[in-house]
This record gives structure tokens, C-alpha cells and sequence, in this order.
């Protein structure tokens, strides 16, 4: 619990932010400026919402666009507030619209424009953009400066993680979806990770540490492949990969905290091996003696290519061992990163309300749910209504599993966060004490922002309470109508997620024959690999692998529809249950072929012929085609026998054509038994009129 806690909680984030919020306040208490002081602070939050992920270059520019963004926000809530608090109405929510399509705006545009515009009435707002606007640069910097000190403990932590997946699914019996999902989910966190260090050159340490996961990650699914087809492996397999496991999350721990990982011993792989030379004499007594023994010799070749994969994987996890104890990190400085084309992001907006995607659809939902509420605080007036109006604009969400799990998480976080403000207002009533306060609810609203929703609302609560009207006198009675009113918003954005949720947009039949076609394709590519024909089989993997994740996103939006189609979803599942598998065997083909060039027998037209039942729909009926790969092996094996009696024993051509043909032929066969289902009437209908 303590671990995962520390890898997930950012100290040095909640250090920024709570010296980037809370130095103004500090400043301004001592000067006697509260207001000002609160409006550089109220900046500075409004940045630091923007938490940096991805490529370096990715959050310097999305932190840069911010900038420019809390500064027009502001510039147009003054506008928007000495016109009157029903000029919010038609422009917040048009704000917050354009901010759910254009990801660079987001929810800080939105938000720097609601509390400006509402700001209290009287309130002399002349300094309200310069300070607003000095508090986000002062952020930035602070963000953009250290920035090069926190990649070090993110990239230790997500590779560390990436090696305990890697090893959970290695122990596993067989290839599961779940754990296999984990792990590649796991690798993209390391790369982006990796890619935050900005590096100038590839091949760094770093670089070949993931690599050498990525192996093992890789091997762990042709060892599956292998296993899957073997009957009763003996206990060494299971020995020494468990092992191997073992060894792999020691990596993991030492990873993480810069530990020595001393060498490994190998008594698991020799007992294997020794395993592996009693069944090969017994195969050789049994041949001498003219007794038919054909399938031991198979099930020797199958055990000769697993000794074979978990020496790789033994390899692998010693070469990461060696390149995590020297792990450095090359050092990113701050720099201005390139402009992205102006109207790029524009042609998808347009895109997506040609298409009335799920954007468009949550963008119209965001836009009468935000609306909705300032006109309530328009017409009624409440104190403090500029929360009613905030909580229902960030709980609404694109889906309605998510409005409903953000609500949740806001009423219990906000109701605990309420009664810390409460007794925060209560006892502390200078101001140079509260913001000391707001600083330690700054760094733990930051700090533990990792932890999730509740916990985040749970801090930033009295954070944001404590900050926004820093210079009004507070009590708790303050604190208890932000609370009734939070709730309120949080209403309004459950019901508008349950009213004005239209459906559709998704193009499931679409995104599925996608699927279809990309896996398809792939094990066409395979095919050419085995044919040593010109084919872009890595290209062919990333299309199939992206096209599932496309699918994936639609089946999540099915699923938090407020009444969800669970017999579709179900379907949807096995589809892309399907689709892994498919990716799995391709990874286990690709695995067990040897760099020598072997003969693929009857293997390329058996790939066509999946390819096209998977493309077509419908079972695969590849009876004759695997008794041709099984009538192929039986010759291989005669031929073999036929040499070693010759007296060449040694590792021929033909000896690696029958090592492959028999290693890949559990492969196979399970491949044939895949299938997508039949396809829909529409596509037969389409296809006959073409």
C-alpha cells in the first residue's frame, strides 16, 4: 500500500504548486495587497491545473498555450463582467464548448473566464490581468525550470512498473487479456516517460532498458504459444520461468530505488536442459531400438525452443539489470518549443461536428449544462454563485459513467474538503496565517493529485475556497454555502448527463470492420515474412494494434451510456478478445523464426487462408491445409532421421525447418479456430453492388 502510495503521490509537483499559489499570498498578506496578491496566486493555480505529461516539448507547448489562454480567458471575463452577469450566460459556456474540441484550451479557458466574470460586484478589477497574467508566467517558469529534476523519479517509477507487468504476466499459465493489456499500457507510460527526458540522440541506457522489457514482454507471449499446445510440461519449464518472474520484479525494486542487482544464477536453466538431454537419450533409445517415437522428438524440439525462450528471456532481464545500474539521465533544459500549424486544430472541430461525433455531442451537453447554471446564478443571485456554475461545468464529462463517477468522487470530496475549510475560516483569521494554510492544502492537492478524483477534490477544495476570495472576510458559514451550492452544480451535471445524453456517434460497425481488416492484413504480412517477400509487417501490427484501441474506446463510451447494451458490449469484448489473440500468435510466429532462412512448407497459404476467413467472417475450415502442415512435419521428421543416421547431427537447414515447422504449429492451429463472426448484411449487400 505504502509503495504504491510513494510512486503515485509527486511531492515535487506539490512543492511547485504550493510555492506557485501560496508565494503571492504570502507576499501580499506582508504588503497588505490581498487582492492583488490573491489574483496572482489565482493565476498561478489556473496554470498548474495543466499537469505535464507526454513529450517535453508536448507540455512546454501545452503550458505556453495555457499561458496564452488564462491571459485572453481573463481579458474577456472583465469584459464579460462590467457587462453584467447575464453576458456569462451565452459566452462561459461557449468557451467551455470550444475548450471540450480544442484540447488546448480545455477547462482553463473555461474557468479563468467564469471567475473573472464573476467576480464580486464593486470589485475595482484594473490590476485583475496584469496579476492573473504575472501569476501564470511565475508558474510557468517554476513549472518549466525544474522540470529537467522530475524526470528522473517518473521514468524510475513507470519502467519499474512496466517490469512488474511484464513479470505478472510472465508467471502467468497462459496468456491472459487482462495482464496482457496491463503490460502494454504499462511500456506507453515508460516511453512517454522516456521522451520527457527530450533526448538528442537514440540508443541512450534508458532507451535500451525498455527495449530489453519489451523483449521479455514479447518472449513471455511466444512462451505462451509454445505452452499452450504442449501437453504436461515437465516442472523445469515452470521452474525456471517462475524464476525468471522472480528475478524480473527484484529488477523492478531495484529500479526504483537505484539499487545493485547482483548476478543471477542459472541452476533453473541447467536443470532444464539436463531435462531436455534425459528426453533427447530416451528419443535416441527408442530410435535406435526402431521403435516409433515421433512424437517425443516433436515434444523434444517444442522443449528445445522453450529452453530457448527463457534463456532469451534470462538474457533480456540480465542486460536491463546492467543497464539500470548505471541508469543516467540526460538533462532537459527549458526551450521554447515550435508552434503547431494555427489551423490544425480548427479542421478537427470542423471534423467533429461534420461527423456529430462523441466531442460534438459532449461539447452541445457541456455548453446547456454550463448555461443552465449561470442563469440560475443570474437570476437568483446567490453569494458565491460563481461555484454553483464551476462544480456543474467540470462535473460534466463525455460520457455518462464518467459525469457519474466525477459526481461521486466531487460530493464526498468536496463535503470533507467543505469541513476543512469550515474550520480553517473558523480559527484562522490573519491573513498571513491563511496563506500558510492554502500552501499546505496546495501541496497536498498537488502532491496527491496522482492518488485520484476524491482525493484530489478532497485538498484542492479548500485550496480553491480559501483562494478565491482571499481578501473578502471569510467564516465558516462561507464555507458551508460553497459546499451546498458545489453540490448544487454537481446536480445540475448529473442530470444533464442523464437528459441530454444523445446517443450514437460511436460508428461501432465501422470501427469493427476496421478491426476486421487491419488483423486481416497482418497475418497476410506475416505470411510475406515467411515468403521473404517485401512487406511492411511492423506497419501491419501498429494498424491492427491501433484500430483495437479505437474499438476499445467505443466499447468504454457504450458501456457508460446511462441505460448500456450489454449484449453489444459482450460482443464488442470478444472481438477484441479476437483481436489480441490474433496479435498474440503473430508475435509468437515472429518470435520462433529462426535469422537462417528456413523452408515455411504449407505455412503462407495457411496464413492467406485465415487472413481471408477472418476478413470474410465465419469459421475457418482449414482441416485439409493443417493435415498439409502435419503431412509436411511428419516429412521433415523422416528426413531428419534419415540425416542424423548419415552422421550429420549438427544444427542443418533441415534440422531448423523442422524446429520451426513444429514450434509454430500449436500456433497455427489455434489460429485457424479465430474467428470475428460472420459479417453484417449491410457489408455483403455493399460489396455485391460494387
Amino acid at each position: 500500500m505504502w509503495g504504491g502510495l510513494r510512486r503515485r503521490a509527486s511531492v515535487d509537483y506539490g512543492l511547485t504548486g504550493a510555492i506557485g499559489v501560496g508565494l503571492p499570498l504570502i507576499v501580499g498578506s506582508l504588503l497588505g495587497a490581498f487582492t492583488e496578491g490573491a489574483w496572482v496566486g489565482l493565476g498561478a493555480y489556473l496554470l498548474a491545473l495543466v499537469a505535464p505529461k507526454g513529450p517535453y516539448s508536448l507540455p512546454a507547448r501545452r503550458m505556453w498555450a495555457s499561458f496564452g489562454v488564462i491571459v485572453a480567458g481573463a481579458c474577456l471575463g472583465v469584459l464579460v463582467a462590467a457587462g453584467g452577469l447575464w453576458w456569462s450566460v451565452p459566452v462561459v459556456p461557449s468557451v467551455a464548448a470550444i475548450g471540450a474540441v480544442l484540447p488546448w484550451i480545455g477547462i482553463t479557458g473555461p474557468l479563468t473566464v467564469l471567475v473573472a466574470a464573476t467576480q464580486p460586484h464593486g470589485a475595482d478589477l484594473t490590476n485583475f490581468v496584469p496579476a492573473v497574467a504575472a501569476g501564470a508566467l511565475w508558474m510557468l517558469l517554476l513549472m518549466l525550470l525544474p522540470f529537467r529534476w522530475r524526470v528522473q523519479k517518473q521514468l524510475r517509477n513507470s519502467v519499474s512498473e512496466a517490469a512488474r507487468a511484464v513479470a505478472e504476466l510472465l508467471e502467468a499459465p497462459r496468456t491472459d487479456e487482462a495482464l496482457r493489456t496491463k503490460a502494454s499500457e504499462s511500456f506507453t507510460e515508460a516511453r512517454q516517460a522516456l521522451e520527457l527526458t527530450r533526448p538528442t540522440e537514440r540508443g541512450l541506457r534508458r532507451e535500451r532498458l525498455i527495449d530489453a522489457l519489451v523483449r521479455v514482454l514479447h518472449a513471455a507471449v511466444t512462451l505462451h504459444g509454445l505452452l499452450h499446445g504442449m501437453k504436461d510440461p515437465p516442472p523445469e519449464v515452470h521452474e525456471a520461468v517462475v524464476f525468471q518472474a522472480a528475478r524480473l520484479r527484484v529488477l523492478a525494486d531495484a529500479i526504483e530505488h537505484s539499487l545493485h542487482l547482483p548476478p543471477a544464477e542459472t541452476h533453473t536453466l541447467d536443470r532444464l536442459a539436463e531435462r531436455i538431454d534425459e528426453l533427447r537419450a530416451e528419443w535416441r533409445t527408442r530410435h535406435d531400438a526402431g521403435e516409433g517415437a515421433e512424437e517425443l522428438y516433436l515434444r523434444l524440439l517444442v522443449l528445445e525452443q522453450i529452453l530457448r525462450l527463457v534463456r532469451r528471456v534470462g538474457a533480456a532481464v540480465e542486460s536491463a539489470a546492467r543497464l539500470a545500474g548505471k541508469l543516467t539521465f540526460e538533462r532537459a533544459g527549458p526551450a521554447l518549443p515550435g508552434a503547431p500549424h494555427p489551423l490544425r486544430g480548427w479542421r478537427t472541430a470542423v471534423r467533429h461536428v461534420g461527423d456529430r461525433s462523441p466531442t460534438f455531442r459532449y461539447a452541445t451537453r457541456l455548453f446547456f449544462t454550463t448555461a443552465v447554471a449561470l442563469a440560475v446564478v443570474a437570476a437568483l443571485r446567490p453569494p458565491y454563485g460563481n461555484w454553483l456554475a464551476i462544480s456543474a461545468m467540470v462535473t460534466t464529462r463525455a460520457t455518462y459513467g464518467e459525469t457519474l463517477e466525477r459526481a461521486r468522487a466531487r460530493i464526498i470530496g468536496v463535503l470533507a474538503g467543505g469541513v476543512l475549510a469550515a474550520l480553517v475560516l473558523q480559527l484562522v483569521h490573519d491573513k498571513f496565517l491563511l496563506a500558510l494554510v492554502v500552501c499546505g492544502f496546495a501541496l497536498l492537492a498537488f502532491g496527491f493529485r496522482g492518488l485520484g478524483q476524491t482525493t484530489w477534490v478532497l485538498f484542492v477544495t479548500p485550496t480553491m475556497m480559501t483562494l478565491v476570495d482571499f481578501a473578502a472576510p471569510l467564516g465558516w458559514e462561507v464555507a458551508a454555502l460553497r459546499v451546498v451550492l458545489t453540490v448544487a452544480g454537481v446536480a445540475i451535471g448529473l442530470a444533464a448527463g442523464r437528459l441530454l445524453w444523445p446517443r450514437g456517434g460511436l460508428r461501432i460497425d465501422d470501427r469493427v470492420r476496421a478491426v476486421r481488416r487491419a488483423h486481416a492484413a497482418l497475418v497476410r504480412a506475416m505470411a510475406e515474412v515467411l515468403d521473404r517477400e517485401k512487406g511492411d509487417y511492423e506497419a501491419a501490427y501498429k494498424e491492427a494494434r491501433a484500430t483495437s484501441a479505437e474499438l476499445v474506446k467505443a466499447r468504454n463510451r457504450l458501456a457508460a451510456e446511462p441505460t448500456p447494451d450489454t449484449e453489444r458490449i459482450a460482443a464488442l469484448k470478444r472481438v477484441l478478445d479476437t483481436a489480441q489473440r490474433v496479435r498474440d500468435d503473430m508475435v509468437t510466429l515472429r518470435g520462433l523464426l529462426p535469422e537462417e532462412t528456413v523452408d515455411p512448407g504449407p505455412i503462407p497459404e495457411l496464413l492467406d487462408l485465415v487472413a481471408d476467413t477472418l476478413e470474410e467472417g465465419g469459421r475457418c475450415d482449414a482441416a485439409a491445409e493443417l493435415d498439409q502442415l502435419d503431412a509436411h512435419l511428419s516429412q521433415l521428421a523422416r528426413a531428419r532421421r534419415a540425416e542424423v543416421r548419415s552422421g550429420e547431427p549438427g544444427d542443418t537447414p533441415l534440422r531448423r525447418d523442422l524446429l520451426h515447422a513444429a514450434a509454430v504449429r500449436s500456433a497455427l492451429r489455434r489460429l485457424t479456430s479465430e474467428s470475428f463472426g460472420d459479417r453484417d448484411e449491410d457489408e455483403v449487400d455493399a460489396e455485391t453492388a460494387r
